[in-house]
């Protein structure tokens, strides 16, 4: 058995030597390019047209399945126009929303969903409390891309720069502050900064009392100096997966190759002990 199993991976080697030789060549680049990018797509990156085509919609209707009517508290964090909180509406009839937006040309759009279910809150949220400055678009009245990041404006994307000054707080802080002994669900967009925010609710995740956590890996990160890796090691008691349409693909075992991509991922972290797939 063991001499057929070492033939087997020699003749397999062979092929893989053969395929190389004959297709790791110049003249196929521009074919294999665009595979790559296809492929991509079908590996849940750099799907961000809709919240359907992110799994944003799937990740939450499973999640509605999973409370089954239970009272959920929901922290978005980056609520920028309100389409998550509206997605959660659609799919949650018992929950409270804590909607944290520091960008002050949002809050008029923001405004119309506070009520007593749904708290917007004019604070980013990072790993200390302090005053930052937010980098958004020159010539946009609230854009999507606003960011902590300078180069995330300037570099990334190639746009004059206006600065805002805005409160940060914490989550650790914030819930102790009001209250809040436990979050069902935390999403994460600010554009690069996701690590510091979830460096800031280390007492509830040392807790255990933060049940879900979706948050984007993508090319902001770059600019943060944050790898995947260091997400990773950092929710430990976590389960991690990248989103599709229709599922969910497993990161449990760590593969640089496979998660080290700085295109638009949509990932879930799933704490360990809850049974969900």
């Amino acid at each position: 058995m063991e001499i057929a199993f070492k033939m087997i991976k020699q003749f397999l080697l062979f092929i893989l030597y053969c395929y190389q030789y004959i297709f790791a060549r110049k003249i196929f680049y521009p074919v294999f390019k665009l595979i790559y990018q296809l492929s991509l797509r079908g590996l849940g990156i750099l799907n961000y047209q809709n919240s359907y085509i992110t799994g944003e919609q799937y990740l939450i209707s499973r999640l509605s399945q999973y409370y089954s009517g239970n009272h959920v508290t929901v922290f978005d964090v980056g609520a920028n126009k309100g389409d998550y909180i509206k997605d959660i509406r659609r799919y949650f009839s018992n929950t409270t929303i804590h909607a944290f937006e520091p960008n002050h040309k949002l809050l008029s759009v923001l405004i119309k969903y506070k009520d007593k279910k749904t708290n917007i809150i004019s604070q980013g949220l990072s790993d200390r409390k302090s005053k930052m400055t937010l980098y958004d678009v020159a010539d946009n009245s609230g854009s999507e891309h606003a960011s902590l990041y300078k180069e995330v404006i300037s570099i990334y994307h190639k746009k004059k720069i206006r600065t805002i000054s805005v409160n940060i707080n914490t989550i650790d802080a914030y819930c102790k502050e009001n209250g809040i002994p436990s979050v069902q669900i935390l999403k994460i967009d600010t554009e690069g900064n996701e690590l510091k925010v979830l460096y800031g609710a280390k007492a509830m995740l040392n807790k255990h009392m933060i049940d879900f956590i979706q948050f984007e890996f993508n090319s902001m990160n770059v600019y943060s100096g944050v790898f995947f890796k260091m997400i990773y090691n950092y929710l430990d008691n976590y389960w991690l997966y990248r989103l599709l349409p229709d599922g969910l693909i497993s990161l449990r075992e760590y593969n640089s190759i496979n998660t080290e991509i700085y295109a638009f991922q949509n990932i879930i972290a799933v704490r360990k002990n809850i049974l969900f797939k």
